[in-house]
């Protein structure tokens, strides 16, 4: 269904003048839809339209013992304002007085038309101990990738994602070169018609010498000053700390003639004053709002030295969306930034979170009202987030996309009280008394009549019925169960779910375009004690670029988010034609209760930008053979092959098993092949691979299709691997020739579904007042399983009519 909202300027005023005001009365009496289990709500008015609901569970619900603060409004009301909020006006974290409750003093002050109503903490930023790390201190963060190398020479803390303050980018989002990079970061934004948008948003960035014809391309704005990166910077970071770069970077000043507003559509020229080599002690000092710094290290420097004193330089910047916005973010007037996304365009993701984490969530409903919400956690008035918690709570609040920005111990919400403000949500300190200094707030406020708001339009998928078959007739079939990807685009073409590895991180360990897939967008569920197999029917084109690649499916149970050891690795092939590959996580330790998401990791190891997978079904079964009899028929009949029925029916209904008797059994034919001519399908196991970081137990670890024995025999003991030892898997596609190819260690990517708190997350001890730092965290691990390889005369048997009763379900969804 699709609602879209258009509001006229003379339809605008007649609202605020007459039916707004009854809306906003009706709102406050009920406020924020109900949350499943709660035993208590307050509801305030906090100004006409704007609405605070205090909200507690207890242990036995869903969220768990659990205090909830949730401010909605609409932006349809043209007196409402929704603005980020940086302190002292500019991007850097050092100032103590930066608290919620303090930005919102400093707003009334420099917006004396505007009131604050109620505002959040906002942003992430990249942090001086393990990001920004400082030159001469030791580096040793394992949660950081491993990266131990420099990169400022003081003090340095900025926001890791885009955000824009009255039409002005303050930071682009970060850039490939910064550590830990997870794709393009995740940021909200308000159009200059007041619409609200979840995006990723891009920035281009071109300075053309128009002296001696040379040109670059800048990699961000207001970024870390990376190895290999060139970097601009504004007066919004440098006017009052200068000279954090390496002696190693080369740097030029450009002037203007007047003030320049960094923004989409941006095409100035200015002069260069002056220029700063690895051999110059002098830095560019404090500069001014008519001046920038462009700043190069590494294998960039040798571009930046083709500038001189005196050259004419031009400025472009070109705003892009990720996700296909880049109209409405280049006309964005606030931005700010986020990171894990619970629902898209109506999709819950599958990601997860840590549980005892508080949370501030942002986003807006199938109505178009935005919500701002605080969750207490870590023993302060509640539980905290997690996975499962937040995907209830966006859809027990209808939120057509949401996200969380800062954690952790930053989450506060500070709300009007009368004649003055109150926190009503904090994650520091039990009596109130003490708070986190964050980077930025989003703050929403009442003030002067402003323009109408423009068309949202909220497309609101369909419902997917089937846990146990997921296909894709239509396009809004991938909308409805596919999140965003990670340097990875997915798209639908006949009947196809189509992932295709774009924009992939090619520094070593880095490359990991995967997709979410949320089963908790399904309607029924399934139960991972059930289902010990999932098979995906796929086909990879001949275009791409390698004979084969290795595949991971991260198994999600109860909400939780991709973990390390909680994977199962299959190969898959290119032919040109369908395929299947079926992987078991029964061994796995957390593959148990309600499945809630797969993290679907198409390619990793050798692949290329353009490489492309087309999977057909996403299949969960209880044993063995019924994944290879669905498989198999299905691939046949997509190949347009015909396969001879030679065995018993094939059944999804769960297995009873019956005393011992010598009777037949009465629902196999009794003409059906006897067990000793039955085809035997041989798997060999890959060893578990363990990360240096980290060791998980044998629980942890999940093989492809275990090693088939004769029938009316017990299974043979599997001998334990060392791992890092070779293993036999299919290697020649034609001959079927078995290879040998080595164990795989983990993946040192970092897995933003799982990132922790990214600030230094520093208690304030209530008797000393000093604070303390969490140690780091060990990497995931990749757990290697293969493919199994079928005999010519596979099983397939009765089982053709499940396989039909599915093929048609699919068309009803």
């Amino acid at each position: 269904m699709k609602k879209t909202r258009l509001i006229s300027l003379m339809l605008c005023a007649l609202l605020i003048l007459t039916a707004v005001p009854a809306a906003m009365r009706a709102n406050a009496a009920t406020g924020a839809p109900k949350l499943s289990g709660e035993n208590s709500r307050s509801v305030k008015e906090l100004y006409p339209g704007v609405v605070l609901t205090s909200v507690t569970t207890p242990s036995s619900s869903v969220y768990g013992n659990q205090g909830i603060n949730i401010v909605q409004f609409d932006l349809a009301q043209r007196d409402l304002y929704l603005d980020t909020f940086y302190y002292n006006d500019q991007v850097l974290v050092n100032y103590s007085s930066s608290t919620v409750y303090n930005d919102v003093l400093k707003y009334n002050e420099r917006y004396p038309d505007r009131t604050a109503i109620a505002a959040v903490n906002g942003d992430m930023w990249m942090v001086s101990y393990s990001q920004a790390r400082i030159e001469g201190k030791e580096h040793t963060n394992a949660a950081m990738g491993g990266y131990t190398d420099d990169v400022v020479k003081k003090e340095m803390t900025v926001s890791r994602s885009y955000n824009v303050v009255d039409g002005e980018i303050y930071t682009s989002g970060t850039i490939p070169q910064e550590t830990p990079y997870a794709g393009p970061s995740w940021s909200f934004g308000i159009t200059d018609d007041f619409v609200p948008v979840l995006g990723q948003p891009t920035v281009s960035i071109t300075a053309d010498d128009k002296t001696n014809g040379t040109s670059v391309k800048i990699d961000g704005i207001n970024r870390l000053p990376a190895n290999n990166a060139i970097v601009m910077y504004t007066d919004r970071l440098m006017s009052t700390l200068t000279g954090f770069a390496l002696d190693e970077c080369y740097e030029i000043l450009v002037e203007f003639d007047e003030d320049y507003t960094p923004a989409h559509g941006m095409d100035v020229t200015g002069t260069v004053k002056a220029v700063y080599g690895p051999e110059d002690s002098a830095n560019p000092g404090k500069i001014n709002e008519k001046q920038m710094v462009i700043t190069s290290r590494g294998n960039k420097v040798s571009s930046l030295r083709q500038f001189a004193v005196g050259d004419s330089i031009n400025i472009k910047i070109s705003v892009g969306d990720v996700q296909g916005n880049a109209e409405k973010w280049q006309r964005v007037q606030t931005a700010i930034g986020g990171n894990i996304v619970y629902v898209q365009d109506g999709v819950l993701t599958g990601n997860g979170l840590e549980s005892g984490y508080p949370t501030t969530l942002l986003g807006y409903d199938n109505d178009g009202k935005i919500i701002m919400l605080a969750m207490n956690g870590r023993g302060y008035g509640g539980v905290g987030g997690s996975g499962a918690r937040l995907a209830q709570l966006c859809k027990d609040l209808n939120l057509y996309s949401a996200f969380i920005l800062d954690g952790g111990g930053s989450m506060t919400m500070t709300v009007s009280d009368g004649a003055g403000y109150k926190n009503v949500s904090h994650a520091v300190d039990s009596k109130g008394t003490v708070y986190r200094t964050v980077n930025n707030a989003l703050i929403l406020s009442y003030g002067p009549e402003r323009c109408a708001q423009g068309e949202i339009e909220i497309d609101v998928p369909i419902r997917v019925t089937d846990p146990l078959n997921i296909t894709f007739p239509t396009e809004k079939h991938v909308k409805a169960v596919i999140g965003a990807g990670n340097q990875a685009i997915s798209g639908w073409e006949d009947e196809n779910l189509v992932l295709t590895v774009d924009n992939v991180d090619t520094r070593p360990g880095m490359a990991d375009p995967y997709v979410p897939l949320s089963y908790q967008n399904i309607e029924k569920t399934a139960s991972a004690n059930d289902y010990k197999f999932i098979t995906l029917v796929y086909k990879i084109p001949e275009t791409n670029s390698q004979k084969q690649y290795s595949s991971e499916l991260f198994c999600q149970c109860e909400g939780r988010g991709a973990e390390g050891g909680q994977s199962v690795t299959g190969s898959v092939k290119r032919t040109g034609k369908y395929e299947y590959m079926t992987v078991s996580p029964a061994k796995l330790s957390k593959w148990k209760n309600t499945i809630t998401g797969l993290r679907i990791d198409f390619f990793f190891g050798n692949m290329s930008n353009g490489d492309k997978i087309y999977i057909h079904n996403i299949m969960l079964h209880k044993t063995k053979d019924e994944a290879t009899a669905d498989a198999a028929r299905i691939v046949a009949e997509l190949n347009g092959e015909t396969i001879e029925e030679t065995t018993a029916p094939v059944t999804t209904e769960p297995v009873t098993t019956a005393p011992s008797t010598t009777e037949p059994v009465t629902t196999a034919p009794a003409t059906s092949a006897p067990a000793t001519t039955e085809p035997v399908t041989t798997v060999t196991e890959l060893p578990v691979t363990t990360s240096p970081e980290e060791s998980e137990t044998a629980a942890d670890t999940a093989t492809a299709i275990e090693t088939e024995t004769e029938p009316e025999t017990e299974p043979a003991t599997e001998p334990d691997t060392e791992p890092g030892t070779d293993s036999q898997i299919p290697i020649d596609d034609d001959t079927g020739e078995v290879g040998t190819v080595p164990g795989t260690d983990a993946d040192p990517a970092t897995d933003p579904a799982t990132e922790p708190d990214t600030e230094p997350d520093t208690e304030p001890d209530a008797t000393t007042g000093e604070t303390t730092k969490p140690s780091g965290k060990s990497g995931g691990v990749n757990v290697t399983a293969i493919i199994i390889t079928v005999a010519a005369a596979a099983v397939i048997g009765a089982g053709a009519g499940l396989l039909i009763s599915r093929r048609k379900a699919k068309t009803k969804e």
